[in-house]
């Protein structure tokens, strides 16, 4: 009997583990592109930050191939979001991007990024 109480216990602490895989792929002025899954089928959110301030959280949910061509559970694990235009001020924005709800950084080229956009929406004027 000890040792099926043992047994359930590591079993519990297994469950409660979670480990995450992704890859922040891309931040730049148009996208900010990646995917992150907690090895279950369950879409994840990841926590984008402006210079240590949130900014987004958007759901990795988005259906990509080569994940589910990589085993990758069902392969919805993607996320892609049209860079905010808070952004496009002109000035350098530090992007880091993190697995959502915790304070474990994603790995990736498009992580700790320095980002100056222009060109945010707005009226063009035409003069006749």
């Amino acid at each position: 009997m000890t040792k099926l109480i043992g047994l359930a216990i590591v079993f519990a602490a297994a469950l409660s583990a979670q480990t995450y895989s992704g890859s922040a792929d891309v931040s730049n002025c148009s996208i900010l592109a990646g995917w992150a899954w907690d090895g279950t089928n369950n879409p994840v959110s990841v926590d984008i930050y402006d210079n240590g301030v949130p900014l987004v959280s958007p759901l990795a949910n988005i259906f990509r191939q080569d994940l589910l061509n990589a085993g990758i559970g069902n392969g919805y694990h993607g996320y892609n979001i049209a860079t905010p235009t808070t952004l496009k001020d002109g000035t350098a924005h530090l992007i880091t991007v993190y697995f959502g709800g915790t304070a474990n950084q994603m790995p990736g080229g498009g992580n700790v990024v320095s980002i100056t956009c222009t060109g945010g929406p707005g009226y063009q004027y035409y003069y006749t």
